[in-house]
């Protein structure tokens, strides 16, 4: 028998505590955090979309926990059980962004070669 949303909470706080606590997990989520301030910076942040790079940091994580205890990703956490999470977590780190939490964290330039020398000249990236 399936087990219903509520019967997964505790899936997803061992989700959530494994994410947040893994080490080579940190890189994407400064990237994940550092991307999501530029678009809040640059007015083109939208929250539905959001979830998805939670999503690829979830999935991540999923796929390491069940690597390091032996278990099934699919099984363990179903897609539907990493998706809300993913909506949960994008709110929740929304809401430190932009209570500047991650001041220390600088939004990522973009690399050298998509930034022109008129551009550097002029302080524009």
């Amino acid at each position: 028998m399936a087990k219903k949303n509520d019967e997964f909470r505790h899936e997803k706080l061992e989700l959530e505590t494994y994410a947040y606590n893994t080490g080579e997990l940190h890189n994407q989520f400064n990237s994940i955090i550092s991307n999501l301030k530029r678009k809040i910076k640059r007015g083109v942040y939208d929250p539905i979309k959001a979830p998805q790079l939670w999503m690829y940091w979830l999935d991540e994580a999923a796929r390491r926990y069940c690597r390091e205890f032996g278990c099934q990703v699919r099984i363990m956490f179903p897609l539907h059980v990493r998706q809300e999470l993913a909506t949960d977590i994008a709110r929740d780190e929304y809401s430190k962004i932009k209570s500047g939490e991650y001041n220390h964290i600088e939004p990522s330039l973009r690399g050298s070669r998509s930034c022109g020398r008129i551009r550097r000249l002029f302080g524009m990236c």
